[in-house]
């Protein structure tokens, strides 16, 4: 007898979450058959005329304005909502699916007649947590109200973090018992066998670890002036930058540009610590994957990071701007071996249990079936 099916609706690789959410889901659910459906792929024609000139007509001008990414509004217009709506609800009824599941909200392919869940990092509200977020390059408020129709459709929304959980309940008036905050998983390799077992002596190594693929967003700037404080106080300290390819002019820089995913682990464990001044960022799971390696995290206290960095015990906050601060708590770290290392194993544990796609399946698994449950009886 053929199992039934869930319907996973993404769109592209979504920084590889997308790969370990398809595998979640087969091993929480192996009563099931996973069905995944790439909106691009199997809903949707990206060379469709009407696709782009509805594009240009909604947001032409904010590009030419330099408001935003015309590439990225694509997913904010109204066209595209309405065909992902229109294609997947005759895809759902086609193939009878058990439930529906979906990553981000960027869409609604939603049902009234199955349960429907989504899983996010981020909302696009949520940007006005953030200091330095320009409130003018907010989309105007025909999406947010689209937006708004994903989270309430939803029988659940899953997410990642604390903050956008918050975001959803006061930005987006959706009721706190449609929220669930359920953390994500690493993406990278951690019993990678090829990288060296972790050693101690890397503490005091004096080098300072950044990975991040956008430069500016993820606060590079911020880190270069820093480091040239660190120089003056340790001059023989090191910035390795690892996933872009800034031109820089500092002493004792190494810019690695884009590695692969499986040679990430390698830089995590021949560091002192890791530094991020990201300016906007809807998770960071580069700091979850530093805290599995037991590194301290010098980082932005912005988003979802005050969920996993507690300040002066397994790492430092600092406001995302302040330059001459991220210097000072990098320095504090360098000249103590000792406390690197104690940073680095406080709150491990914590990390390994809370931050796992173990223990993220585990929790999406036991609130899809006690919602399914409720829907069952009713």
């Amino acid at each position: 007898m053929d199992k039934q099916k869930i319907g996973f609706f993404k769109l592209g690789s979504f920084s590889h979450t997308n790969k370990q959410v398809e595998k979640m889901l087969r091993d929480n659910f192996q009563e099931y058959e996973v069905e995944v459906i790439d909106i691009w792929e199997d809903l949707l024609d990206i060379r469709d005329p009407l696709l782009w000139l509805s594009c240009a007509k909604e947001y032409l001008l904010d590009t030419i304005l330099r408001k935003r990414s015309f590439i990225d509004s694509v997913y904010r217009t109204s066209y595209f909502f309405k065909k992902v709506k229109e294609k997947s609800a005759l895809l759902i009824k086609k193939k009878q699916y058990v439930f529906t599941f979906q990553t981000q909200s960027f869409f609604d392919v939603s049902c009234e007649e199955i349960a429907h869940y989504i899983y996010t990092d981020h909302t696009h509200l949520a940007n006005l947590y953030y200091p330095a977020f320009d409130a003018s390059k907010l989309y105007p408020n025909k999406w947010i109200e689209l937006e708004k129709q994903i989270y309430h459709n939803s029988t659940l929304n899953f997410t990642m973090s604390n903050h956008v959980s918050r975001s959803i309940n006061e930005h987006y008036q959706c009721p706190e018992n449609k929220i669930v905050t359920v953390y994500i998983g690493s993406n990278a390799d951690n019993s990678n066998k090829s990288v060296k077992i972790l050693d101690d002596s890397r503490y005091s190594s004096k080098n300072i670890l950044f990975i991040g693929v956008v430069w500016e967003r993820k606060g590079g700037p911020i880190l270069a002036e820093a480091f040239k404080k660190v120089l003056s106080v340790i001059p023989d300290a090191r910035l390795t930058i690892v996933g872009c390819s800034p031109k820089l002019n500092i002493a004792n820089c190494d810019v690695v540009g884009r590695v692969a995913l499986e040679e990430i682990p390698y830089y995590y464990q021949n560091a002192a610590l890791f530094c991020l001044p990201t300016q906007l960022e809807p998770f960071g799971i580069v700091f979850i994957e530093a805290l599995t390696k037991k590194l301290p995290v010098v980082a932005s206290n912005i988003g979802a990071i005050p969920d996993f960095i507690t300040n002066g015990v397994n790492g430092y906050l600092v406001a995302p701007d302040d330059a001459n601060a991220f210097a000072d708590k990098m320095i504090d770290l360098l000249q103590s071996p000792d406390k690197c290392k104690k940073f680095g194993e406080a709150r491990y544990d914590l990390i390994f249990s809370r931050y796992s796609w173990e223990e993220t399946g585990m929790s999406i698994r036991d609130n899809i079936l006690r919602t399914q449950k409720k829907i069952q009886v009713t």
